[in-house]
């Protein structure tokens, strides 16, 4: 019984990591901190790069993410992948 208590605690408590690749950053971090706030989550990013392809700015972030049970890194990664500016969005296991 307390093993069972203690596998849900942790995997309730374990923060999400996810890894968004985009294009326009002021516009789309925009969507990134509108999003996160109206379904309280918590965004930390813990890595952030930038390359180029085209001759275009590519911004890569690394979120680590804690909020509400109900809202699943499933659902978080198909609504964020509906914005235009993101290429690329997948979950990282640490």
């Amino acid at each position: 019984m307390v093993l069972s208590n203690l596998k849900t605690v942790l995997h309730l408590n374990a923060p999400k990591q996810i890894e968004i690749k985009y294009q326009h950053q002021h516009e789309t971090k925009r969507f990134f901190k509108d999003y996160f706030k109206q379904h309280d989550i918590k965004a930390n990013c813990v890595d952030f790069a930038i390359t180029r392809e085209n001759n275009h700015p590519v911004y890569v972030n690394t979120f680590e993410l804690k909020g509400p049970d109900s809202v699943a890194c499933a659902r978080i990664i198909e609504d964020i992948s509906l914005n235009r500016n993101v290429m690329r969005i997948r979950r990282v296991h640490a």
